[in-house]
């Protein structure tokens, strides 16, 4: 299964790369952001790029989603790679997410919040226990990154 899922993926690498360099000239002026001769991180770039079916409006825009995730694939293959691992990390579909992108996709927002009334329950005693399930309280687990 494995080796289907690799030539799948050289065969889509391969085609976009084909159709890029064949069709280069049909592209409106600065939209055809491959380089021409892609290292194995670009190339690993554009495979991401269409498994996840991404694209960007601008030169600049692919330039700098490239770097970001030439950053998280280093660091992903570095500690892979690593002795005494206890576990691997590997390419999501926020690979070329900024910092602050991934941080603005969080709920919580710590702050300084200083409460205005406490109540101290050290003196209360638990009821039964309650499974939140059987009211209906819980709601599916949902993407979290």
């Amino acid at each position: 299964m494995r080796s289907t899922g690799v030539i799948a993926s050289v065969a889509v690498v391969a085609s976009v790369a084909v159709f890029a360099l064949l069709n280069s000239s049909s592209f409106p002026q600065g939209t055809n952001f491959l380089s021409k001769n892609m290292g194995p991180i670009e190339q690993e770039f554009v495979k991401y790029l269409a498994h996840h079916q991404k694209n960007y409006a601008t030169k600049e825009e692919y330039a700098q989603r490239l770097a970001t995730f030439t950053k998280k694939f280093i660091y992903i293959m570095k500690h892979n790679n690593s002795n005494g691992k206890k576990f691997e990390v590997g390419l999501n579909h926020m690979s070329d997410w900024t910092e602050e992108e991934f941080q603005g996709m969080l709920g919580y927002r710590a702050g300084d919040y200083e409460a205005d009334n406490t109540i101290d329950f050290s003196s209360v005693t638990a009821s039964e226990p309650v499974d939140w399930r059987d009211w209906n309280a819980v709601g599916p687990v949902k993407d979290q990154g």
